[in-house]
């Protein structure tokens, strides 16, 4: 079976021009490391994430009056050429436990999405669009290695102009027993830590510093500027009896959901604390929610303009702030109303306010 580790470069600036520049990169470093490999038949790549929304009987504060956290689910939408040209994959992945992959026909994963987004909109709120078209797959012995630059865009009527949050490079090898051991793979010298070429237990640490060495040889000399690689493995269960392409899924799931600031512009973010901060700042209880919320959305103002729009992992992070700062209110009117002055103004216009960004202007 295959064994797969997938690499998520980001791009700072989110411009199409700076990911082609980082993509034109590390193709020059997999050309030059790797002289034997051959250009493949191009790849393409549709992904959906959407996030579960808060329950209305959910408590912000445990017996104690302290704070706690809302674990989202999330239910994935990927069709991916490689795994099949005529399924798409939905992961409905759980806030604990592994969660579920079930296939369903290419052709329908527009219906299910738009199901989601209106129909059940009150339970799934759709976080972002991601998309690779004519990625590049490089082959040769036991590796293959794929590269897409991935667009961001938005679905209805806040659609906006396409980005690019960041590069994925997906490198696979043989894992365990095959036909084709005594083939030269792509240069590379095996070293002690490769798996043995036998029925025997797999390797699956021996395989994964494999593709690390892969990797490291492909950014070697490399300057890709302010990006930062992210990676991830398929998990060990997947090659203990988990379906190859539902590991396969999962992995690629686990990159493209885009945690935290991953695949937000810099100039959106550099002026505001991270994501972590502004949560622990919204539940203090001398901070102005108000005010937390107003500088937030001004520093976003001033990044955007009308003809761009916000990115979609932009509204995601807003989202989640505006819920943090709603949340620290309702805590603190049961456990400390004396923190009135403090609260976010629950007033139908300030509510409308805080729901949704104000109208980006010229900078």
């Amino acid at each position: 079976m295959k064994y797969s580790g997938l690499y998520y470069v980001n791009n700072p600036s989110a411009s199409l021009d700076d990911a082609l520049k980082i993509v034109n990169t590390l193709v020059q470093g997999i050309e030059t490391s790797f002289p034997a490999a051959t250009r493949q038949s191009p790849w393409s790549l549709s992904y959906r994430a959407f996030r579960d929304t808060i329950a209305p009987n959910f408590a912000a504060a445990d017996a104690e009056g302290k704070p706690k956290p809302y674990l989202h689910s999330y239910q994935h939408i990927l069709h991916h050429s490689s795994l099949a040209t005529n399924r798409a994959y939905i992961y409905v992945q759980p806030a604990e436990g592994s969660g579920v992959v079930t296939a369903i026909p290419s052709q329908q994963q527009d219906a299910h999405a738009s199901l989601l987004r209106h129909q059940h909109a009150a339970l799934w709120t759709q976080r972002h669009v991601l998309a690779v078209q004519q990625g590049t797959t490089y082959a040769g012995g036991l590796f293959t290695v794929q590269i897409g630059e991935l667009r961001a865009s938005r679905e209805g009527p806040q659609s906006g102009g396409v980005q690019s949050p960041g590069i994925v490079v997906c490198i696979s090898t043989a894992i365990g027993s095959s036909d084709d051991d005594d083939e030269h793979n792509l240069d590379y010298a095996p070293s002690k830590n490769d798996p043995a070429p036998d029925d025997g237990p797999v390797d699956i640490e021996g395989t994964q510093s494999i593709i690390r060495d892969f990797w490291a040889r492909i950014i070697d000399g490399r300057d890709l500027g302010r990006s930062e690689a992210r990676e991830v493995m398929m998990t060990p269960e997947s090659v203990k009896g988990m379906d190859e392409k539902d590991a396969m899924v999962r992995m690629w799931c686990e990159v493209l959901r885009l945690r935290g600031d991953a695949g937000l512009p810099v100039a959106l973010y550099q002026n505001v604390p991270p994501i972590d901060d502004l949560a622990n700042a919204a539940m203090d209880n001398t901070t102005d929610l108000a005010a937390l919320t107003d500088a937030l959305m001004d520093s976003i103002n001033r990044w955007t303009d009308t003809t761009t729009g916000l990115p979609a992992s932009a509204y995601s992070i807003l989202d989640q702030i505006l819920y943090n700062t709603t949340r620290a209110s309702a805590v603190r009117s049961s456990a400390a109303p004396s923190a009135a002055p403090n609260r976010v103004d629950d007033s139908p216009g300030q509510a409308e306010r805080s729901s949704h960004p104000p109208r980006p202007t010229q900078p």
